[in-house]
């Protein structure tokens, strides 16, 4: 994180410049979360990871990837994907933090 106008910002440049497709994508949100690539591809339904799963995919969508590619790189059906890119809000006393 950065601060910039009084505020914090995450910098993003590694996502970009030192990964590619939806795999570097994936790898930048496990280290960002600290969780383990595996755990993200067939882990369990914690909280934790499926808010990850669902950043992984709005930002794979924002770079232009659709509901089935996404799916197909962490192992969701398309139809899980479009819940997360419409939808997906945190559990109530989840909180904002991941």
């Amino acid at each position: 994180m950065e601060k910039q106008a009084g505020r914090l910002v995450e910098v993003r440049d590694y996502l970009y410049i030192n990964t590619t497709g939806i795999n570097g994508t994936i790898s930048y949100y496990a280290e960002k979360h600290q969780v383990p690539i595996a755990d993200i591809l067939n882990g369990p339904r914690t909280n934790k990871l499926v808010l990850v799963r669902a950043e992984i995919a709005k930002e794979a969508k924002g770079r232009g990837f659709g509901p089935s590619e996404i799916g197909r790189a962490i192992n969701k059906d398309h139809s899980t994907i479009i819940h997360y890119l419409e939808d997906y809000h945190p559990p109530t006393g989840y909180g904002n933090t991941v």
